[in-house]
């Protein structure tokens, strides 16, 4: 039976009886679609107790009406995740965190000032401040993380690394709606005239990736696609890169796993999405498939 834990000082006693078991953590800022249902039942099919938090964190918002116009639905939220079978879901209120007098930070380095970090200063301080929370409070063996927020996956794993924390990250690919929309939160908040516009991001995903697969990518190209983002009815496109896997550099000469990643803006709405594209070089202005 699932158990909705709204204190901190009780969801401490509970844990303090709890930490010779396996504890598997998702965490989440509600509104949760079915790629979080698919992350979750990941999460549930392993061996020890599932914990999923929900938590609209302010630390990672830069401006204070996008953190009120986050999509909510609690009560949905609530439902689903008792239907799944979740052991805990942990639900702190405001006082857990109160943005305007918390003055503890956690900085992870240079990876939170590439792609989103660019123009959200911030917001994976935020990131990785709260997860570091979650991790004292609850000490979980394992944390689940969607990979369409692949950079933050990244950061994570480095925060835990430098932390000397034991917690292992697990990753679920990224789950699609039939048309290739990736689903997300925000994607709620997008105007019904516009939501056949934003399947128009997979779609530029999926034509790099197959053009890359053709063995030659002429970098310019990118460019190519931003303006038909753009011509489409996006309002800014914040980035189109090819980058590495590992730590999203910029490709060089030396083969290497990559994603091209995006984040275009529609209805003031940010929304990001990324793709593999296999082991890759740059070479003279191309991008050549080794893979």
């Amino acid at each position: 039976m699932t158990e909705v834990i709204l204190k901190l000082n009780l969801l401490n006693k509970k844990f303090k009886d709890l930490r010779n078991h396996h504890i598997n953590f998702i965490p989440t800022m509600g509104n949760l679609h079915f790629g979080h249902e698919s992350l979750i039942r990941k999460a549930i099919a392993k061996k020890g107790i599932s914990v999923v938090s929900i938590f609209i964190n302010p630390l990672q918002f830069t401006e204070n009406k996008d953190f009120k116009r986050y999509p909510k639905s609690l009560n949905a939220d609530l439902g689903l995740l008792k239907r799944l079978g979740v052991d805990y879901i942990f639900l702190p209120d405001a006082s857990f965190l109160k943005s305007d007098i918390y003055t503890t930070n956690v900085s992870v380095g240079n990876i939170t000032n590439l792609l989103c970090g660019k123009d959200r200063p911030s917001h994976f301080d935020g990131v990785a401040t709260i997860i570091v929370k979650f991790l004292n409070i609850l000490q979980p063996q394992s944390i689940f993380l969607g990979e369409k927020d692949f950079q933050q996956i990244l950061i994570i794993k480095k925060l835990i690394k430098d932390l000397n924390y034991s917690t292992k990250v697990i990753t679920h690919k990224i789950v699609r709606e039939k048309n290739g929309l990736a689903y997300s939160s925000r994607n709620s908040i997008v105007s019904s005239s516009n939501r056949e516009k934003v399947i128009e991001i997979y779609q530029s995903l999926k034509l790099i990736q197959t053009e890359i697969k053709k063995n030659k990518f002429i970098n310019s190209k990118i460019n190519f696609h931003k303006k038909k983002l753009i011509k489409v009815g996006f309002e800014k496109i914040n980035y189109l890169e090819i980058r590495k896997e590992k730590d999203l550099s910029i490709l060089g000469k030396e083969p290497a796993q990559c994603r091209i990643f995006v984040s275009a803006v529609i209805d003031g709405v940010r929304l990001i999405d990324n793709m593999k594209l296999g082991k890759l070089i740059y070479k003279k202005n191309f991008y050549l498939s080794t893979s």
